[in-house]
């Protein structure tokens, strides 16, 4: 169990840069727990900066510019980088469009 204080300090590490590698080697903890605290699925009261979603989330205006650029020969991976969201996303896109 840890602190509040000792999450905080974690969180605010992490945002500052630090590794969550780094960061669980100097607490002694394992990686995919750093990863929990960081992301708030554990200790999500206890405050400090935790990491949200980086990739944007997919609209209906955006799958119809996906799929007009799809018929104009665009890659998947050009569709992703394009949209701002993964590739798995692009491909349930095109997969419930057609």
């Amino acid at each position: 169990m840890l602190t509040e204080e000792q999450v905080v300090a974690l969180r605010e590490s992490m945002a500052s840069g630090e590794s969550i590698q780094d960061c669980a080697e100097r607490a002694n903890l394992p990686y995919f727990t750093l990863y929990q605290i960081r992301r708030g699925w554990t200790y999500p009261k206890a405050g400090g900066p935790i990491a949200g979603r980086t990739r944007g989330r997919m609209t209906p205006a955006k799958a119809q510019r996906i799929l007009a650029l799809r018929e104009k020969g665009a890659t998947i991976r050009q569709l992703a980088n394009a949209a701002g969201c993964g590739m798995t996303t692009i491909k349930k896109v095109l997969r419930e469009g057609s």
